[in-house]
């Protein structure tokens, strides 16, 4: 249940991070339009996920720091066409709310 919990959140609009603790915890950040936390939850949740939710705590934050880091990894995105290596030259394409990345204009 903390996994569809977790991928239900992640879906939610609103929500920028979902984290899964070792433990069957679920963490998230949220910017809610309003502060009512208990209207969120059921409006969210099915009712079985809802039961599931035992206990929430609501911090509210100051300030936030984000530094997302990608060195030293090998990040590559392919061509949905031809599989080569999209760099600054390709193109970004969305079907069916799909998102396809080509590494060219005639790919």
């Amino acid at each position: 249940m903390t996994k569809d919990i977790r991928d239900t959140l992640a879906l939610t609009d609103g929500v920028e991070h979902v984290f899964m603790a070792s433990d069957p915890r679920v963490f998230f950040h949220s910017r809610l339009p309003k502060a009512d936390v208990q209207t969120f939850l059921t409006d969210t949740f099915e009712p079985d996920e809802l039961e599931a939710i035992t206990d929430y705590e609501v911090v509210v934050l100051t300030s936030a720091d984000w530094t997302p880091q990608v060195e030293g990894t090998d990040l590559a995105i392919t061509c949905v066409q031809c599989e080569n290596e999209v760099n600054d030259d390709g193109e970004t394409l969305r079907l069916d709310g799909e998102l396809y990345h080509l590494c060219c204009p005639s790919c």
